[in-house]
């Protein structure tokens, strides 16, 4: 690699003498491929769909200067780079810059297990050659970095055709060959990071009051959060992301337009059938590899998921089918648990503590007959994932709310009549949820779901299979089987036509509960027999 010069979006310094990565051949049969092994052999495809979005740094950059932005103060600095408030020259527009370095900014980012292995691959692939280690981190970051990036274009690309104000906008990536950073600018939220942090449970922080008005309390503004958040969730399994890191410091609160937005998209992942090319390998090899990434454990501890932090509890090396839209949702009731309790609802002294707490300690307990409370506790923080709420459903119940959630509380439900369709609606659906509990079974290997139906399906379980795990103390973990799953395909071809107007799915994905179709149809009857 050329000394004078650093790896860049634009251009990742290939040697010439090496075929390019989307041309290169799948790896051989001795290397077991992984997700992102995958991804990184179309590099030149993310490459041409990010290039739109990705401009070149001028070199004569200056300390508080870079092209038609003047650098201003820190907004917050994370493990991967600083976040800086910026001002576009021309237009006066305020934006959000990111700035990454190329080279880790910790020296534990990557494990010696992964560079040793990464370098393997690039000499199987005729890629890279006489690298030092410190040039092959750099380029691992760089990909990881791309990655992110093409994940923003790709919901910026998605956004002209389904309007969405509830997920953080790139306005554009500078970076340059001679440059050692690479600037992610995004569109600004002035109130910054979403707090919850407070002195005492019922005192509400200037923060929310400025996007729910003064006198609000801490009902209200969880209400608002559970509703944008949902909203940009719903986006977002639409046009298959997964977030993977859904947590309070990655929502950002705009009060100008009085929202809350998703950001930080470095962890997340886009369902294989929802890439803008085709992987060339097998689909059930690049079924089992995504299934595979999904049971890493990513994010942060507090906020994962009960089925993906069990493998710190079993020592079984089964894995089983994550569904990453269901985990979303359960890092979503977590955050709003935290909005609503000032506190995080499981908490150990460390970070195995805490998985064990997830997995095994009950919230029940808290259910208090309010409205959102149960929702959140009862719905939102079901260690079932077959059994929790999904985006759709909760989409239909946030949507059929003709009165706002309770602004209280309180032990017993209020008896107003204006609440009581709600009420009605609410009370099924936990009553369905309790009766419909099965005994604990291996997820059963599922069909692959045809495109043909696939306005007619809402998110399940993935396909099962068994994998082994090649994690360090330093990499993620595999996780074994969690829960059975509930229903069958029969049930959802019975109800399509309730909810073909606004049933998202996905081809891997098997439906495996039609409770929000019943319910659905519960709050039909219900409202039409009132």
């Amino acid at each position: 690699m050329d000394q004078t010069k650093f790896p860049s979006l634009l251009t990742d310094l290939r040697s010439s003498s090496k075929a390019p990565i989307s041309q290169s051949t799948s790896l051989p049969s001795q290397w077991k491929a992984n997700y992102t092994s995958l991804i990184e052999q179309h590099t030149d495809q993310l490459n041409n769909f990010i290039r739109p979005h990705v401009n070149k740094l001028d070199d004569t950059i200056s300390q508080n200067v870079i092209n038609c932005y003047k650098i201003g103060s820190t907004l917050g600095r994370g493990q991967f780079g600083k976040v800086y408030k910026g001002v576009d020259f021309h237009t006066g527009k305020v934006v959000a810059i990111k700035k990454m370095s190329k080279k880790p900014m910790t020296s534990k980012l990557y494990s010696m297990n992964q560079i040793m292995r990464q370098i393997q691959i690039w000499k199987v692939l005729g890629m890279y050659d006489d690298l030092n280690s410190e040039e092959v981190v750099m380029l691992m970051n760089l990909f990881r970095i791309r990655w992110e990036v093409f994940v923003l274009s790709w919901l910026n690309y998605k956004r002209k055709y389904q309007k969405c104000d509830y997920v953080l906008e790139l306005v554009e990536c500078l970076d340059s060959v001679n440059s050692m950073n690479i600037w992610i600018v995004n569109e600004w939220s002035n109130l910054g990071e979403l707090l919850w942090k407070r002195e005492d449970r019922n005192v509400v922080i200037t923060q929310w009051e400025k996007i729910c008005g003064i006198g609000c309390n801490v009902s209200t503004f969880a209400e608002k959060v559970l509703k944008d958040i949902a909203s940009g969730l719903k986006f977002l399994e639409s046009v298959g992301c997964i977030h993977r890191d859904i947590k309070p410091s990655n929502i950002l609160v705009d009060g100008n337009r009085k929202m809350l937005k998703i950001s930080d998209f470095g962890s997340s992942l886009i369902v294989p059938e929802f890439l803008p090319f085709k992987i060339d390998e097998s689909p059930s090899v690049v079924t089992n590899c995504f299934r595979n990434e999904l049971n890493k454990i990513v994010g942060t501890p507090a906020f994962i998921a009960p089925e993906i932090c069990q493998c710190v509890a079993e020592s079984d090396s089964d894995t089983c089918a994550i569904d990453g839209f269901k985990a979303d949702m359960w890092s979503l009731g977590v955050t709003i648990y935290c909005i609503l309790y000032n506190e995080l609802p499981f908490y150990g002294e460390n970070e195995f503590d805490t998985y064990h707490k997830i997995t095994n300690s009950a919230l029940k307990d808290k259910l208090n007959g309010g409205q959102l409370n149960d929702l959140v506790i009862g719905r939102l923080l079901e260690k079932n994932p077959v059994e929790r709420i999904g985006i759709m459903e909760l989409s239909i119940i946030l949507g059929l709310t003709m009165e706002p959630f309770q602004r209280e509380m309180p032990k017993v439900p209020l008896k107003s009549e204006k609440a009581k369709p709600f009420r009605t609606i609410l009370k099924k659906i936990m009553s369905i949820a309790g009766t419909k509990r099965k005994s604990k079974a291996k997820i059963a290997k599922q069909e692959v779901v045809s495109t043909t139906n696939i306005n007619t399906l809402t998110a399940g379980s993935f396909s099962s299979a068994s994998s082994s795990s090649e994690s360090s103390l330093e990499q993620p973990v595999q996780i074994t089987e969690f829960l059975d799953s509930l229903g069958s395909q029969a049930d959802v071809n019975d109800n399509t036509s309730y909810i073909d107007s606004t049933a998202k799915a996905h081809p891997h994905v098997k439906l495996t509960s039609s409770r929000n179709i019943v319910n659905f149809k519960t709050y039909i009857q219900d409202r039409e027999g009132n």
